[in-house]
């Protein structure tokens, strides 16, 4: 049917809820064959039908199973199934691959990773980033870093509490795990854009990290709450020069994926990832979430070292990323002038999949 060669491609934490639309856009290219195998560290996540192999794998973020055993385990599947392209859909799986992209390089498998991982680690922190930005001159939110008990309460006021509310994170975390909004309204509005988000006024939060002692104590950033807009913005670059970058608005969803979204070309949004995108020098696929702030500047609070949860979203508006991604990593041509679709809107809904039918 197609006149390019048939590829395989390795998709790590492939029973995430999004999979399906990724897999579709790699396979609906229309110019080849392409063969998606699967690993997961979870088998009953995993959807058969729709894959063409899958395994089983230790977890990344177990310190006795990751890396180097969680990295060992996915080259082995890449020489077993002859993988031509590893696409890693998580964080740490992310940096380890980096760490040891030459051992796959040197089985003949190209890595989508947007930077060494040196640079990862940077991005992947939410300390460090702000860092960055803060000594480059990129807009970016007030905070505050908490590294012991002792400068939590000081760290919260001096962001403006109570009369103001403040978010608390972990500096490393993935989605929306360990974060809360510091805030004396504590009532639940079903509309809010941070549902998912569990809100506790500053006595609480004292109460809950007393209990903690400081050689366990986790380094916190506490920053301005956000109250505008929410944007994923997925990105596809060479050299920290963007060819692709596709801000989608949420409309409705919760603070790990949006359910009801929009492509908003917004110029401000737009000028902050490329802003990002530069000064980390990233290559490939990275996602910036954005919330704007009061004087409506979008800020990043969040950076991910790979496609968005709506990167399938991507497709619809004109520019299939994940696809391109495996071509540049492949060193074949891809389109760089394609027009992104303003104001394609994104509903999504549950659709069933079934085994031993």
């Amino acid at each position: 049917m197609y006149n390019m060669r048939e590829i395989r491609v390795l998709i790590s934490a492939i029973g995430h809820p999004t999979s399906p639309g990724v897999i579709e856009s790699i396979k609906n290219n229309g110019e080849r064959n392409v063969k998606v195998i699967g690993v997961d560290m979870d088998p009953t996540v995993i959807i058969s039908s729709i894959l063409d192999g899958y395994h089983q794998v230790p977890s990344y973020s177990d310190p006795k199973l990751s890396d180097p055993y969680y990295v060992d385990s996915i080259l082995k599947i890449c020489k077993k199934d002859a993988i031509d392209v590893y696409y890693a859909q998580q964080e740490e799986e992310g940096i380890f691959s980096s760490k040891r992209r030459q051992e796959f390089e040197d089985i003949g498998v190209k890595v989508i990773r947007p930077a060494s991982h040196e640079v990862l680690e940077i991005s992947n922190n939410k300390r460090k980033f702000h860092e960055v930005f803060k000594k480059e001159g990129i807009p970016h939110s007030n905070f505050q870093i908490i590294k012991k008990f002792s400068e939590l309460e000081k760290g919260i006021y001096a962001l403006g509490y109570p009369q103001k509310n403040v978010f608390l994170k972990p500096t490393i975390s993935v989605g929306g795990r360990g974060a809360m909004l510091v805030t004396e309204n504590i009532t639940y509005n079903k509309n809010d854009r941070g549902e998912n988000s569990a809100k506790y006024n500053l006595n609480s939060v004292i109460d809950m990290f007393s209990k903690i002692k400081d050689e366990y104590f986790p380094e916190l950033i506490a920053m301005e709450y956000l109250t505008g807009d929410y944007y994923s913005v997925d990105v596809l670059s060479e050299k920290g020069n963007i060819i692709y970058s596709v801000p989608k608005k949420r409309i409705k969803g919760n603070s790990s994926n949006t359910i009801i979204g929009q492509v908003d070309l917004n110029h401000k949004v737009l000028e902050q990832a490329k802003k990002a995108c530069n000064v980390f020098g990233f290559n490939f696929l990275q996602n910036y979430e954005m919330k704007m702030n009061e004087e409506g500047q979008p800020m990043i609070y969040d950076i991910n070292p790979r496609g968005g949860a709506s990167l399938a979203f991507c497709k619809a508006a004109g520019v299939n990323l994940i696809y391109y991604a495996i071509k540049m990593a492949l060193d074949e041509e891809f389109p760089h002038d394609n027009k992104i679709k303003n104001h394609v809107k994104m509903i999504r809904g549950y659709r069933e999949y079934y085994e031993n039918v």
